[in-house]
């Protein structure tokens, strides 16, 4: 049981169009404990913590599994950034009833070890990446002047080999349609060519990984930890463009999500959301929770008692 708690599938969202439904769930493989506020929002308090849960998504729907980021898993990033409450990525979403064998996407947002490092844990899944994040850093990023902090040359090699395997998906730019009912997005500049992913539907979810770390993030104009100080307002730039490809103008029914729990739950349960009810959850840790069926704005009690809930589910943000 105690092995069985280590992981936490946070929330089933469900989005659904002409073609597809689409299940999201957010895993929750460990917890970074005391991190830096100011370094996933700039101009934020050095003195200020906050603990982040390092989290996958998992989407069903079309005849797919998908995730989106991977995690990771090698040993030597344990020593510079510890954990808590860790479980390899492939044995967490064991948890929410998925063999590793049956992924058969991963979408990656960008390259840094915490989020490509688990590719090589799911050996039949095609992966998705920006071709100018992959053209970066398996070549210009270790030249003289280049920049790859943050990467890991094993992820780069795994990528290598799933090139010369035909299980490589290179995108090319922004607005892209990977599969159906799946775009993915460039422009925050969190890595070279980072990239956001938003699954249609009514409601519609945009999956923000880095891109967007806080909800503060988005309520502050505060960009996001980037690829260089010079694109701070890029990063800003590309908040508000995500938030408008989940937030309708014309209707509340769609959530804009970042990959930090902290955000998620944030904005999700924010006036900007449709209401969502939430069923008791299971001893499994998932908590349910699905779109109401009109478009009427969150009642003060409905967000109230949505604030309630999200603090029950297990690695909710201090």
């Amino acid at each position: 049981m105690k092995r069985f708690l280590l992981a936490a599938i946070f929330a089933v969202f469900f989005a659904t169009n002409s073609g597809s439904e689409y299940s999201i769930q957010a895993i929750r493989y460990a917890i970074s404990p005391g991190f830096p506020t100011a370094a996933l929002v700039m101009g934020a308090s050095k003195d200020e913590k906050v603990d982040i849960a390092m989290v996958i998504w998992l989407i069903r729907g079309g005849g797919r599994t998908i995730l989106f980021d991977s995690g990771f898993h090698r040993e030597k990033w344990f020593k510079n950034f510890p954990m808590t409450d860790y479980m390899r990525p492939d044995d967490a979403v064991k948890l929410a009833g998925v063999k590793p064998e049956d992924v058969t996407d991963i979408v990656i947002s960008h390259a840094h070890w915490d989020h490509m490092g688990g590719i090589d844990l799911f050996p039949k899944a095609n992966v998705w990446i920006q071709k100018d994040e992959y053209r970066y850093y398996t070549g210009e990023a270790w030249q003289p002047g280049g920049d790859h902090g943050g990467i890991d040359p094993e992820d780069l090699k795994q990528l290598l080999q799933l090139n010369t395997e035909g299980r490589l998906r290179l995108v090319n730019g922004d607005n892209v349609e990977i599969l159906p009912g799946i775009r993915v997005f460039t422009g925050a500049r969190h890595t070279y060519a980072s990239q956001y992913t938003r699954i249609e539907g009514t409601p519609a979810f945009v999956l923000a990984s880095d891109n967007c770390y806080l909800y503060r993030n988005l309520s502050t104009h505060a960009a996001s930890a980037t690829f260089s100080e010079a694109d701070h307002a890029a990063n800003v730039a590309a908040k508000r463009r995500s938030q408008s490809r989940s937030v309708s103008r014309s209707s509340r029914r769609n959530a804009f999500i970042s990959i930090r729990l902290c955000s998620t739950w944030r904005s999700l349960f924010s006036a900007r959301s449709r209401t969502f009810r939430q069923g008791a959850p299971p001893r499994s840790l998932i908590a349910k929770m699905r779109a109401s069926s009109g478009n009427e704005k969150p009642s003060v009690s409905d967000r109230r008692a949505a604030r309630t809930r999200s603090r029950a589910v297990a690695g909710y943000c201090r």
